[in-house]
């Protein structure tokens, strides 16, 4: 029984419990894309996705955003559907993944 002190581990975890977000980068987004155009589409792809957070950094050339979703396997849903395949929000091909930089 001497393992029982690892209920300490407890105060951690709903530290963490706050930001379960899963942020997934799209990159490839054409330099004129507006959030209303992400937004759009994200509904198109499913209603209730009608109000995530979406941060947008327009660069020439290197357009890209963020966007939060409450479950990872929301977000692995877009990352199927989205990665790699034309979509209007980009001129070439779209890239969808998990964000390297989780919040």
């Amino acid at each position: 029984g001497r393992y029982h002190n690892n209920n300490r581990g407890y105060n951690n975890s709903h530290r963490q419990h706050r930001s379960t977000k899963t942020t997934v980068y799209l990159g490839n987004l054409r330099d004129d894309v507006t959030k209303n155009d992400i937004q759009n589409e994200l509904r198109n792809f499913n209603e209730k996705w009608n109000n995530l957070t979406i941060r947008l950094n327009l660069r020439s050339g290197w357009s890209h955003a963020f966007v939060d979703f409450e479950l990872s396997s929301e977000a692995r849903k877009l990352i199927n559907n989205w990665n790699n395949r034309p979509n209007s929000l980009t001129t070439t091909r779209l890239r969808c993944e998990i964000s390297k930089r989780q919040i």
